[in-house]
């Protein structure tokens, strides 16, 4: 029972669907505790994902250790409301079809059928102010807060060039 188990587990972690052991050993080495908690709350494959778009900046030659940090925990305001999948489904499909209505939406109470819109609109600002309440650098709560911005002018010229590449890699991972 236990090798059928073990071989899903390989599985799941090779379609990135939940972290490696190693890859979360390398998250713990980044964050301070109090963010590794907070990192630790993201659902599997959400970790997995932040894992993956902090492996890929760092082989881009990032290494300042606000933008790694903030690589690994750009999606922690997830953690405020997980999404099942079929949730994550409406956000995909909503933003595909009424891209004209996100933002409206996005703005509504996180309950009901627009719960993964809303999350996606929102998580950016969530995940700033959790960030931030764990003891994150004002530069980490910047860059989490504004991750998915495409006009990030209160950053830094470097801030801006770490949130374009960033966002490059989030958008394919």
């Amino acid at each position: 029972m236990r090798r059928i188990f073990y071989r899903a587990d390989q599985f799941r972690r090779a379609w990135g669907e939940i972290p490696s052991d190693e890859g979360v050993a390398r998250a713990k080495a980044v964050l301070t505790p109090a963010l590794f908690d907070l990192f630790t709350q993201l659902l599997p494959y959400e970790q997995a994902h932040s894992i993956s778009v902090f492996d890929q900046l760092v082989e881009q030659g990032f290494s300042q250790p606000d933008f790694i940090m903030a690589a690994l925990l750009h999606d922690v305001g997830k953690s405020r409301f997980p999404l099942r999948p079929w949730q994550r489904v409406v956000g995909v499909l909503a933003q595909k079809f009424f891209p004209n209505r996100i933002t409206q939406w996005g703005k509504s109470q996180p309950t009901g059928l627009l719960l993964g819109v809303v999350v996606a609109e929102q998580h950016a600002q969530w995940g700033a102010e959790l960030a931030k309440a764990a003891g994150a650098s004002e530069s980490v709560v910047r860059l989490i807060a504004n991750h998915q911005d495409p006009n990030f002018s209160q950053l830094s010229d470097e801030e801006g060039s770490f949130i374009i590449a960033l966002q490059a890699v989030d958008k394919i991972s």
